[in-house]
This record gives C-alpha cells, structure tokens and sequence, in this order.
C-alpha cells in the first residue's frame, strides 16, 4: 500500500466534508468511533463524535489513528 501524504489527505478529506468517517485509534487498543467529518485545517480534520468536535491530527512521521471514510455507492 502506498503511503499518501498528509497534503494528499487533507485535499481529500476536504471534499468530503459532511460524510461519515470511521476512525480507529492506534493508541487505544483499536478503539473504533464513527462520527461526521465537520472541518479540515492544515495539519488536521474536525470530526464530530456524540456531539462533540474533537481536532485530529495528521502527522506524516507516524499515525495516531487510521481514518476511513464511510461513502454511500
């Protein structure tokens, strides 16, 4: 699998605003969390889980979560 970069990710992410996104956390035994993508900035995405907006941030040396997002056919 090709690595994308954080750029790379934030130009798609920022097309997808509104969408759900699953969200797997590598710091936490693979927490899983769905939520709504509600926000991009320059190093993160916004994402809104049970009403809260938590600030994620995209790294390129290491990985603190895997985000996927959830698209309708």
């Amino acid at each position: 699998m090709k690595h994308v970069s954080v750029a790379a990710q934030l130009i798609i992410f920022s097309r997808y605003i509104g969408q759900q996104v699953m969200i797997i956390s590598l710091l936490n035994n693979s927490e899983v969390n769905i939520g709504v993508l509600t926000g991009v900035k320059h190093n993160a995405i916004a994402v809104n889980i049970d009403d809260l907006i938590r600030w994620i941030p995209l790294y390129d040396n290491f990985r603190l979560c895997e985000i996927k997002l959830l698209l309708k056919p």
